[in-house]
């Protein structure tokens, strides 16, 4: 018997009637073998025993007959475990594991059935949705599903197989139908509720993730942010450089300062004046620009940039996952550094005639040099958490936003934090090539003369004038007849004889030790002959 719930009423009956028929089948000292799951009918303890091994591990799976306990044996070969006694042989596939890992599960979490569901499981949730992945088949159970004659499945396989593979093959030429090759990425960034502009900031590729929130912006971060739109945007700094010198004229005090709190008017009389005129120079874009936000914006969780997903802090708490890194190039005290922080929020303002502009809200961590917030260890980048900065400059355009990932840092302790960034998939990091720069034609030997290139080949005539009287002959060797030359005369015919440090290697030269060595033997035989004599 096996209940998935061994707490349950009907379970306990029925090892109560199990502990009734396992008493006519006891031993001379009142033990009988224990079917349970850790002793697997290897071990004998009593009834009481039994029974409570039975409610705490549960009747063993292998133990499908119970042989040992009044039920009669079919014959099939048995075979003796390792203390000698006979157990029937039965196959515990992985199903069977892992309905003993979910009946553990179900006693732990109360669940009456063995049905995993994820609405009603919510302290269990994550080990629950495990099993449930456990329980799904892999390709092979796709492969298993495509079999129609159960006599060759293996064709069956086959045959469908080339079928997909024919299907996949074809879907690559097809046009106006989605398919797994033309369908959009996950990681999308078309923002189809706007209206798309020639200015730069009305033209970001970006959208927004999540539901949206509506939320009143008050003067100061609407002023704020509509004056980082107009500091950053390219097509103004002509008309950044023309009120620059306007303030020139009356006073350099606190230039900046005065100039982020006129220009905006300023611009806004000076298109609305070009308006009235019907010049060309105030499109639509800039009239919208110069108009100003609305104080009604809207906010989202995430934003997908450049094919690169961002959540907001808040969202990445509440997750396992980290999307809310970032860092952005910017200047402190005249030098160009990288700002790291947080993503807060992303804020969408809304300019007149449908342009919109997408913002990201963020936290500055306190990176400053001076104060040892920062470390370079070799490759490392190590910050400290703890504090931030510039908390009244917290805008950026969406696309400036560079994604990176912080990491404990336990050599300097929980506060620090180590960044790391990281190149994302499908994405590459080319240099563009700046078409700004003049090249000077002299040195690089260019001029505006087409180069010339003769696409035909012609038969070159060579002409040599030659003296009266002169015979000409052929300098080939057609005209010479072979002769044998032995290569060690060649060599020295061409030594200089005039140079006596010259050395050849391809003569060899005769070895003067054995002559040395002959020399040496006879005269120590002549002397040995001599002594004789004597």
């Amino acid at each position: 018997m096996w209940l998935p719930n061994r707490l349950s009423r009907d379970y306990v009956e029925g090892v109560k009637s199990f502990i009734q028929v396992a008493k006519e089948h006891l031993r001379w000292d009142n033990k009988t073998r224990c079917p349970c799951r850790d002793c697997q009918n290897a071990r004998f303890n009593d009834l009481l025993t039994i029974e409570r091994h039975l409610i705490r591990f549960g009747f063993s799976r292998s133990y499908q007959k119970w042989i040992f306990h009044g039920e009669e044996h079919e014959s099939q070969p048995n075979e003796q475990n390792d203390i000698g006694v006979d157990i029937e042989i039965v196959d515990a596939t992985d199903a069977d594991i892992l309905n003993e890992v979910v009946d553990a599960l179900n006693d732990a979490c109360g669940h009456k059935d063995n049905d995993i569901n994820l609405e009603e499981s919510t302290t269990h949730g994550k080990f629950d949705y495990l099993l449930g992945e456990a329980n799904k088949e892999l390709n092979l159970g796709t492969l298993k599903r495509y079999v129609r004659n159960k006599a060759r499945p293996e064709g069956s396989i086959v045959e469908a197989y080339i079928v997909n593979e024919a299907l996949m093959f074809c879907s690559m030429y097809l046009t106006g139908i989605e398919t797994r090759f033309n369908r959009s990425e996950r990681n999308e960034d078309r923002f189809e509720d706007r209206v798309q502009g020639c200015l730069s900031i009305f033209s970001q590729q970006a959208r927004p993730l999540g539901s949206r929130q509506h939320l009143q912006f008050s003067k100061e971060e609407l002023t704020k942010a509509h004056w980082y739109i107009m500091n950053n945007c390219p097509e103004l700094r002509p008309y950044l450089d023309e009120h620059t010198k306007e303030l020139e004229r009356t006073s350099s005090h606190n230039l900046e300062k005065r100039q982020e709190q006129e220009f905006p008017k300023w611009l806004a009389d000076r298109m609305k004046a070009l308006r009235v005129k019907q010049s060309p120079e105030a499109t639509d874009e800039l009239y919208s620009l110069a108009c100003g936000p609305d104080n009604r914006v809207h906010t989202y969780m995430g934003c997908i940039v450049n094919g690169v997903r961002f959540h907001t802090k808040d969202r990445d708490d509440r997750r396992i996952t980290q999307n809310s890194g970032i860092c952005v190039s910017g200047e402190h005290d005249g030098e160009e550094i990288d700002f790291y922080g947080v993503l807060s929020n992303v804020v969408v303002l809304n300019y007149v005639l449908g342009y919109k502009v997408i913002l990201f809200k963020c936290t500055w961590f306190d990176t400053n040099q001076k104060k040892k917030r920062i470390k370079h260890d070799y490759n490392f980048t190590t910050i400290q958490v703890t504090s931030t900065w510039y908390d009244n400059d917290p805008f950026i355009l969406a696309t400036q936003a560079q994604q990176v990932f912080y990491l404990d840092d336990y050599k300097n302790g929980h506060n620090w934090k180590v960044v790391q960034k990281v190149n994302h998939r499908h994405m590459w990091d080319v240099p563009e090539r700046d078409t700004n720069i003049e090249i000077d034609e002299e040195l690089c030997g260019g001029s505006d003369e087409e180069a010339y290139q003769d696409n035909e080949s012609h038969e070159l005539n060579w002409f040599v004038e030659q003296d009266d009287g002169f015979e000409f002959q052929r300098s080939d060797r057609l005209n010479i007849d072979p002769e044998v030359v032995n290569d060690n005369v060649l060599i020295l015919e061409n030594m200089n004889d005039n140079d006596d440090n010259f050395i050849c290697d391809d003569i060899e030269e005769e070895d003067e030790t054995l002559d040395d060595y002959a020399n040496e033997n006879e005269m120590w035989l002549s002397s040995d002959s001599e002594s004789e004599s004597d």
